[in-house]
């Protein structure tokens, strides 16, 4: 786990924030980034792939054709995808699944996708307002929140209209109350951490032990806050 997330430090130093958790799990080389793992699937006699992360290339009869330059990785069958400005979903092939409509959106995590909406006279900081949608780019939880986290572990971190952090589920119902004053990461134990005891992020537990950045120092920490390991790079 711990060299996991080492690695995982390196390709965020390095400027692949976005794509390090699915290049990881699809065994990429995080010194070639464009050269990342591809996705096969045989059509005839005709080879058709789609890489996981950065630009989805379709190969046939040994030529190549870039679909767009600003896809994300192929995530439960579906790819962020950007044109003109608006997002919407591919599938391996590059063909669009959910129209292009949103002013922002993300991968999809266990069925459900964070997806902005241009709101008109919005008096919010953003402009826009957030929700989840399914596979078939209906709405379940319904946009109506300033700021969301993905969907992890159960519990979905939004924003309300009174700048208030809670977490609801997967439905919209709140399972957390609204009082929180900073984004917070809440795994399956109960156990909730804030940025307001870290001074840079916090991300979910894994495996006992959380990757925290304190005073411009990655460490390991385990669930009472004790420092597990440093991080060098």
């Amino acid at each position: 786990m711990l060299s996991y997330l080492k690695l995982l430090i390196v390709m965020i130093t390095v400027g692949m924030t976005q794509f390090a958790h699915s290049a990881l799990l699809h065994g990429a080389d995080p010194q070639q980034p464009d050269r990342l793992n591809e996705y096969f699937s045989h059509y005839g006699k005709e080879i058709d792939f789609l890489r996981k992360c950065f630009i989805p290339t379709v190969i046939k009869t040994g030529e190549s054709d870039y679909i767009n330059n600003y896809t994300s990785c192929l995530v439960d069958g579906l790819a962020h995808d950007v044109i003109d400005g608006k997002h919407g979903y591919v599938d391996e092939y590059g063909k669009v699944i959910i129209p292009h409509q949103f002013k922002s959106a993300s991968s999809f995590s266990d069925g459900l996708a964070r997806v902005a909406i241009d709101v008109e006279n919005d008096d919010s900081i953003f402009g826009r307002h957030i929700g989840y949608i399914d596979k078939k780019g209906s709405f379940v939880v319904e946009p109506i929140y300033i700021f969301g986290q993905d969907y992890s572990e159960g519990l979905i971190g939004v924003l309300n209209k009174e700048y208030k952090y809670g977490f609801i589920d997967k439905y919209g119902n709140t399972i957390l109350p609204f009082i929180y004053d900073y984004p917070i990461d809440y795994d399956s134990s109960g156990l909730i951490t804030m940025n307001m005891i870290y001074s840079s992020y916090s991300y979910i537990f894994h495996d006992g032990v959380a990757l925290v950045s304190l005073n411009g120092q990655w460490q390991f920490i385990d669930k009472q806050g004790n420092t597990v390991e440093y991080i060098s790079h």
